[in-house]
């Protein structure tokens, strides 16, 4: 059956796109129905009128209630199917919510009126708003008996759906409380079964668990993750933070991902533990002294692992937070150590061999079943070099090492090097983690002295645990010249020339330099100081080239060392222009072309032994200065001689004009890559069109087949459904509600030089 463009784009334009809540400019987070339009957007539910704008006081039309009660009760395919066809005299199949509005009908979620029309484009009265959610809940006349509305508004009320509202039943309803209305609706359950209505949209709901940590307690966990009794999660949002230490059910959408919570009534108080004495804990609670008896098989959850009070009683430690919580009849029911502290930091000094069974001098619980996991990734011991920063958690038996570093000039102590709590380092703010960093970058006998160029060793937040002197080989010593300028000294109020670099190991910092490098952006540089001034020493180019071998991890005869670093120069300003360079660190499964060749390495840094590659600087092999889309329209004028050229490109779905002196060979209708920098175009280049022979096939997340071959999809590509001489952004998701008959696939490279399709237009 054949789904009409029309419907297509006002569904996206009002209701069911997904738009993060942050984007509404016209929402006060502290308003009353924030947090519901926060759920209900990442639902797929409601979204906004476009521009950033939800417009929460406007009105709902009928139409657009239908396309509600038709996701939420998870019928939007047999919405498309039934699109172009209409029950009502008022409505033609062409209308865009016909599809929805047929499908409302037949399921009698929202129904026309006793003349044969339906007047869609009709606000919707609270009345008809809270009988369409009690359909949806699967409550009707039979259930309630026929006194419309007030039974209906009457239920509603005692479902609790409509508490804290006073409307009239024939008022209209605002967009914001209709958003406040489904929020409760979707958690409460379907009449006569232990169903809630979230469900009927594919949601699934757990077990109920106890919420452990989240990033914010545990920083070993991810920043969207969250440690739960039943498992880890990834989560969509901020509510489950709200709830740590507490029972919950967790909300789970079609990714498995957490978007909402459903809470489980308990009576609980979060204390500051003072003292244990044998089964007597001393502690505080709002400042007022008290304390409670735990029995040795009482369960405590500490470091996210269920023990028993007797287990864990000699590690609590005065000053911890404990969230205790208690049975319905008033008994212990559990508890959680909210405090994750581990062992450590400890420096090391040493590259580890493999056979270690301690770490700062405390043994390893057992070194046999030991795991390693090294700045966020599965590791081993052997992995684990000097100057490393680690730390060991006993109780789940796992060892952390971290390896970042960053090298620069010591510039300043905080609050002075007396009392210092925080240095600044060519130009950004350290914390300082341990003592032994107070010792080496405070007023103490050997430590380092202002204007001191070093390396700071971080820890698992960031903060400084040690400062050491590193050979020049280190990464650290290494950097891309971003961009060049001048700063007034706010002492001596000259001016003084300053670089910004982005140093190999990823960090982007400032120095103050002898002159002025704006010529040499995008140049690769060897840190060298004198009193704390930066005099960068610009290295000769060293190319490499060859096939790139994933598996064995080297390019051509050159293998990559241990902890080598590879960044993509994205992107490097002609010496007449204005702008900084742009650069990222890539991982090499980043690259998809199958070699390299010299125009495609900027440096390639390597050791005198082996050659193996310490470091190498791309030219922009990723692509990723470039955003793709068409060329909506093209024009020139000439004016006192100069020609100005204005293009229109479509972009992300987004259209947007930009005027210059520059002329770009893409024409109107091309598919193209663009580099934007400072709202300016630097290059406009048109993209190959694949030859395809046969029509439209299958598409996933990463190929698109057209006759009877596949072309590799980019993760960005961006997909575009040409009709009636418009081109309208779609995603993977929405392509099947479409009858696809034809593909043309735009490439940015040769398909046999590892070219992926950035732009799809599509047609029915």
């Amino acid at each position: 059956m054949r789904r009409k463009l029309t419907a297509f784009i006002l569904a996206m334009a009002v209701f069911l796109q997904a738009v993060a809540f942050a984007a509404f400019s016209d929402i006060d987070p502290k308003s009353y129905y924030a947090e519901a339009v926060d759920r209900l957007s990442d639902y797929g539910v409601l979204s906004g009128k476009g521009e950033g704008v939800f417009d929460p006081d406007a009105g709902l039309t009928r139409a657009e209630m239908a396309k509600i009660a038709t996701v939420v009760s998870g019928k939007e395919g047999e919405a498309a199917a039934s699109y172009g066809t209409s029950l009502y005299s008022d409505m033609d199949g062409s209308y865009w919510a016909s599809g929805y509005i047929t499908v409302a009908a037949k399921n009698n979620l929202i129904l026309g009126y006793p003349d044969g029309t339906y007047i869609p484009e009709k606000r919707l009265s609270f009345a008809e708003a809270v009988t369409v959610v009690l359909r949806l809940l699967g409550y009707s006349n039979q259930v309630l008996g026929d006194n419309w509305p007030e039974a209906y508004t009457a239920k509603a009320a005692e479902l609790s759906l409509t508490q804290g509202m006073s409307y009239g039943d024939y008022d209209g309803i605002t967009r914001a409380d209709m958003a406040v209305i489904l929020d409760r609706a979707l958690l409460t359950d379907v009449a006569q079964t232990n169903t809630k209505l979230i469900e009927k949209m594919k949601y699934t709901i757990t077990n109920e668990c106890i919420v452990l940590a989240t990033n914010s307690e545990n920083k070993n966990l991810l920043s969207d993750e969250v440690s739960t009794t039943i498992g880890s999660y990834k989560v969509l949002n901020d509510i489950v933070k709200s709830y740590v230490t507490k029972k919950v059910k967790l909300v789970l959408n079609r990714d498995q991902k957490a978007v909402n919570v459903i809470p489980i009534s308990q009576k609980g108080k979060e204390i500051i533990v003072q003292s244990v004495v044998g089964n007597e804990m001393a502690y505080t609670e709002n400042g007022v002294a008290s304390s409670m008896k735990i029995g040795d098989n009482s369960i405590v959850y500490y470091q996210g692992a269920k023990r028993t009070f007797a287990d864990v009683s000699s590690k609590v430690e005065t000053g911890m937070t404990m969230a205790v919580y208690f049975s319905d009849d008033g008994g212990y029911d559990y508890a959680v150590i909210k405090d994750f502290e581990m062992l450590g930091p400890f420096v090391i000094t040493a590259d580890f061999k493999g056979n270690e069974t301690s770490v700062g001098g405390y043994p390893f619980t057992d070194p046999a079943s030991l795991r390693v996991i090294r700045d966020g990734y599965e590791s081993s011991l052997t992995q684990i070099k000097a100057y490393d920063v680690v730390y060991y958690n006993s109780v789940s038996n796992i060892l952390y090492s971290y390896c970042d570093k960053v090298s620069g000039v010591y510039e300043k102590a905080l609050p002075n090097k007396a009392g210092v709590s925080k240095i600044v380092l060519s130009g950004v703010e350290y914390d300082i983690e341990t003592q032994n960093a107070v010792k080496l970058l405070g007023e103490y006998p050997g430590s380092y002295k202002i204007n001191d160029y070093m390396t700071l060793l971080l820890g698992r937040d960031g903060r400084v645990v040690s400062a050491v002197n590193m050979t020049s080989a280190d990464l650290t010593s290494y950097g891309i010249i971003l961009s060049s300028f001048e700063r007034k000294n706010e002492d001596t109020g000259i001016m003084e020339n300053y670089l910004k670099a982005f140093t190999i190991s990823g960090i982007v910092q400032e120095f103050r330099t002898d002159r002025d490098y704006r010529s040499y952006r995008g140049r690769v540089i060897e840190y060298k100081f004198t009193d704390g001034i930066l005099i960068p020493r610009i290295l000769t180019a060293q190319k490499i080239s060859g096939k790139i071998d994933f598996d064995a991890n080297r390019i051509g005869r050159y293998w990559f060392a241990k902890d080598a670093k590879i960044v993509d120069l994205l992107y490097s300003p002609a010496i007449d222009e204005s702008g900084e360079a742009v650069a990222k660190i890539i991982n090499l499964s980043d690259i998809t072309i199958p070699s390299l060749n010299e125009a495609h390495v900027v440096h390639a840094e390597t050791d005198s032994v082996f050659g193996d590659i310490q470091f190498i600087v791309l030219n922009n092999v990723t692509h990723g200065a470039y955003k793709y889309g068409i060329v909506t329209g093209r024009s020139a004028e000439a004016k006192d001689m100069r020609t100005s050229s204005t293009y229109k490109l479509l972009i992300d779905g987004t259209e947007k004009s930009y005027s210059q002196s520059k002329v770009f060979s893409p024409k109107e209708g091309d598919a193209v890559m663009v580099n934007i920098q400072n709202n300016s175009l630097v290059s406009l280049l048109p993209l190959a069109e694949v030859v395809t022979n046969g029509a439209f096939s299958a598409i996933d997340a990463q190929r698109v087949k057209i006759g009877k071959e596949s072309y590799k999809l980019a993760s960005d590509v961006q997909i575009y459904l040409y009709k009636d001489f418009k081109y309208t952004k779609i995603s993977l998701d929405d392509i099947d509600s479409f009858k696809i008959q034809f593909a043309r696939p735009f490439i940015d490279r040769p398909l046999t030089n590892g070219g992926l399709v950035r732009v799809l237009i599509v047609q029915e």
